[in-house]
Protein backbone atom coordinates (compact mmCIF):
# COMPACT_ATOMS: atom_id res chain seq x y z
CA UNK A 1 0.00 0.00 0.00
CA UNK A 2 1.24 3.52 -0.72
CA UNK A 3 1.73 6.26 1.83
CA UNK A 4 -0.75 8.43 2.46
CA UNK A 5 0.76 12.31 2.15
CA UNK A 6 -0.30 14.38 4.36
CA UNK A 7 -0.60 18.21 5.67
CA UNK A 8 0.59 18.90 9.29
CA UNK A 9 -2.33 21.62 11.02
CA UNK A 10 -1.11 23.28 14.40
CA UNK A 11 -4.44 22.61 16.07
CA UNK A 12 -3.52 22.89 20.25
CA UNK A 13 -0.48 24.23 22.24
CA UNK A 14 0.50 22.09 25.28
CA UNK A 15 -0.82 24.55 27.05
CA UNK A 16 -4.68 23.57 25.73
CA UNK A 17 -4.08 20.12 26.35
CA UNK A 18 -2.76 18.75 29.85
CA UNK A 19 -1.67 14.90 30.92
CA UNK A 20 -4.85 13.46 31.10
CA UNK A 21 -7.24 15.29 29.71
CA UNK A 22 -8.64 15.58 25.59
CA UNK A 23 -9.58 18.17 23.46
CA UNK A 24 -11.64 18.70 20.86
CA UNK A 25 -11.04 20.53 17.48
CA UNK A 26 -12.09 20.82 14.11
CA UNK A 27 -10.17 20.98 11.00
CA UNK A 28 -11.57 21.55 7.53
CA UNK A 29 -15.05 20.72 8.74
CA UNK A 30 -13.59 17.43 10.13
CA UNK A 31 -13.88 16.73 14.22
CA UNK A 32 -11.13 15.71 15.64
CA UNK A 33 -10.24 14.18 19.60
CA UNK A 34 -6.85 14.72 20.83
CA UNK A 35 -6.20 13.10 23.55
CA UNK A 36 -2.85 13.22 26.34
CA UNK A 37 -3.37 9.71 28.28
CA UNK A 38 -1.54 9.32 31.37
CA UNK A 39 2.03 7.54 30.68
CA UNK A 40 1.62 7.89 26.95
CA UNK A 41 2.33 10.61 23.95
CA UNK A 42 -0.66 12.75 22.55
CA UNK A 43 -2.98 11.01 20.34
CA UNK A 44 -5.38 12.38 17.79
CA UNK A 45 -8.55 10.28 16.92
CA UNK A 46 -11.60 10.89 14.74
CA UNK A 47 -13.94 12.79 16.46
CA UNK A 48 -17.10 10.83 16.57
CA UNK A 49 -17.97 7.29 17.52
CA UNK A 50 -17.44 4.80 15.25
CA UNK A 51 -21.23 3.11 16.55
CA UNK A 52 -23.41 6.52 15.94
CA UNK A 53 -21.75 9.86 15.45
CA UNK A 54 -21.59 11.04 19.17
CA UNK A 55 -18.88 13.52 19.60
CA UNK A 56 -16.51 11.90 21.75
CA UNK A 57 -15.27 15.01 23.75
CA UNK A 58 -18.70 14.37 25.64
CA UNK A 59 -17.43 11.04 26.88
CA UNK A 60 -15.58 10.51 29.74
CA UNK A 61 -11.86 9.64 30.23
CA UNK A 62 -10.94 7.80 33.22
CA UNK A 63 -7.60 5.56 33.57
CA UNK A 64 -6.98 5.68 29.62
CA UNK A 65 -10.42 4.65 28.75
CA UNK A 66 -13.01 6.91 26.89
CA UNK A 67 -16.47 6.14 27.32
CA UNK A 68 -18.94 7.56 24.63
CA UNK A 69 -21.44 8.88 25.94
CA UNK A 70 -23.95 7.99 23.32
CA UNK A 71 -24.28 4.25 24.26
CA UNK A 72 -21.31 4.05 26.61
CA UNK A 73 -18.90 2.39 23.81
CA UNK A 74 -15.53 1.88 25.34
CA UNK A 75 -12.04 2.70 23.54
CA UNK A 76 -8.30 2.18 25.09
CA UNK A 77 -7.36 5.92 24.28
CA UNK A 78 -3.38 4.64 23.86
CA UNK A 79 -4.30 2.05 21.03
CA UNK A 80 -7.55 3.27 19.82
CA UNK A 81 -8.58 -0.07 20.07
CA UNK A 82 -12.08 -0.57 21.27
CA UNK A 83 -12.74 -2.07 24.48
CA UNK A 84 -16.70 -2.31 24.36
CA UNK A 85 -17.12 -3.72 22.18
CA UNK A 86 -13.71 -5.51 21.24
CA UNK A 87 -14.32 -5.25 17.22
CA UNK A 88 -14.45 -1.49 17.30
CA UNK A 89 -11.79 0.76 16.85
CA UNK A 90 -11.14 4.50 16.52
CA UNK A 91 -9.71 6.37 13.34
CA UNK A 92 -6.69 7.73 14.18
CA UNK A 93 -4.38 10.94 12.56
CA UNK A 94 -0.72 10.93 13.19
CA UNK A 95 0.76 13.60 15.64
CA UNK A 96 4.04 15.59 15.65
CA UNK A 97 5.07 18.35 18.72
CA UNK A 98 7.41 21.25 17.13
CA UNK A 99 8.14 22.77 20.58
CA UNK A 100 5.06 24.11 22.39
CA UNK A 101 2.58 23.59 19.05
CA UNK A 102 0.65 20.31 18.40
CA UNK A 103 0.24 19.19 14.96
CA UNK A 104 -2.17 16.47 13.21
CA UNK A 105 -1.42 15.07 10.28
CA UNK A 106 -4.43 15.69 8.05
CA UNK A 107 -4.56 12.70 4.95
CA UNK A 108 -4.45 14.24 1.19
CA UNK A 109 -6.68 12.53 -0.63
CA UNK A 110 -7.58 12.74 -4.17
CA UNK A 111 -11.22 12.83 -3.70
CA UNK A 112 -13.15 15.20 -0.78
CA UNK A 113 -14.72 12.43 0.87
CA UNK A 114 -12.77 11.97 3.96
CA UNK A 115 -12.18 7.95 4.90
CA UNK A 116 -11.71 6.08 8.20
CA UNK A 117 -7.83 6.43 9.16
CA UNK A 118 -7.53 3.08 10.11
CA UNK A 119 -9.23 1.27 7.00
CA UNK A 120 -8.22 1.77 3.01
CA UNK A 121 -11.93 1.06 2.73
CA UNK A 122 -14.78 3.47 2.82
CA UNK A 123 -16.80 3.25 6.85
CA UNK A 124 -19.55 0.38 6.39
CA UNK A 125 -22.77 1.19 7.60
CA UNK A 126 -24.92 -0.85 9.58
CA UNK A 127 -28.13 -2.01 8.55
CA UNK A 128 -29.56 1.32 10.56
CA UNK A 129 -27.08 3.21 8.18
CA UNK A 130 -24.58 4.48 10.65
CA UNK A 131 -21.28 4.91 10.25
CA UNK A 132 -19.20 1.81 11.49
CA UNK A 133 -15.99 0.72 12.12
CA UNK A 134 -14.66 -2.25 11.62
CA UNK A 135 -11.05 -3.96 12.46
CA UNK A 136 -12.35 -7.08 10.30
CA UNK A 137 -9.96 -7.76 7.91
CA UNK A 138 -11.04 -11.29 6.76
CA UNK A 139 -13.96 -9.55 5.96
CA UNK A 140 -13.50 -8.31 1.51
CA UNK A 141 -13.80 -4.53 0.67
CA UNK A 142 -17.16 -4.35 -1.05
CA UNK A 143 -15.35 -1.33 -2.89
CA UNK A 144 -12.72 -2.72 -4.68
Amino acid sequence: MSEVAVEWVEVATLDDLWCGDMLGVEVEGEQILLVYPNGGAIRAYHGLCPHQQALLINGDLEENVLTCYGHHWQFDVISGQGINPRNSRLSSYEVKLEGNSIYVGIPKMADTNRRDRTDPCPPRLCEYGYRVATTDRDQPCPYG
